[in-house]
């Protein structure tokens, strides 16, 4: 841990929920191949368990945030196609059994959210200057007013 900077802090300790999001990922790495042991025994063994598990992660797993598609659908721009594939299906299961669909015409799990990859590659398409996690370089941002900084909720009321 230390060859990649990663140091002991002591800030919240023996707290679970200190920062979730980072944390999340420690659940994915669980799914697919086991547990991950508590130690590796090189560097080059904890490379090998996460290449294994990223690959499942990327490219077999299908993620309900996104239309019970994979990252790597989405990334390839298959995502569409995909959802049309399942709409064909669909309908042909509708059209054998159309007792079982008491409430409508069936249809596929929408992709939701906005991808960032695909917000990356629209920014560049249109000569913006952007960074590999597809937010604007801080040079590009609109500068932000003490007013636009803070919430909705929370501003004083005017005089």
């Amino acid at each position: 841990m230390a060859d990649l900077g990663v140091t002991k802090t002591h800030s919240r300790p023996h707290v679970s929920d200190d920062n979730p999001f980072p944390e999340s990922q420690f659940k994915t790495l669980k799914c697919p191949g086991g547990v991950p042991p508590k130690r590796f025994g090189s560097i080059q063994d904890a490379r090998a368990f996460c290449q294994v598990s990223l690959l499942w992660y990327n490219a077999e797993h299908h993620h309900s945030g996104i239309g019970l598609l994979t990252p790597e659908v989405l990334h390839y721009d298959r995502a569409d196609e995909i959802i049309a594939q399942r709409q064909v299906v669909l309908s042909q299961a509708f059209q054998r059994n159309p007792e079982r669909f008491v409430r409508a015409h069936p249809k596929p799990a929408a992709k939701s959210g906005r991808s960032g990859l695909i917000r990356h590659r629209r920014l560049q398409a249109n000569g913006s200057n952007a960074n590999l996690c597809g937010q604007v370089s801080p040079s590009k941002r609109p500068k932000q007013t003490s007013m636009s900084r803070q919430s909705k909720k929370f501003r004083l009321p005017a005089k």
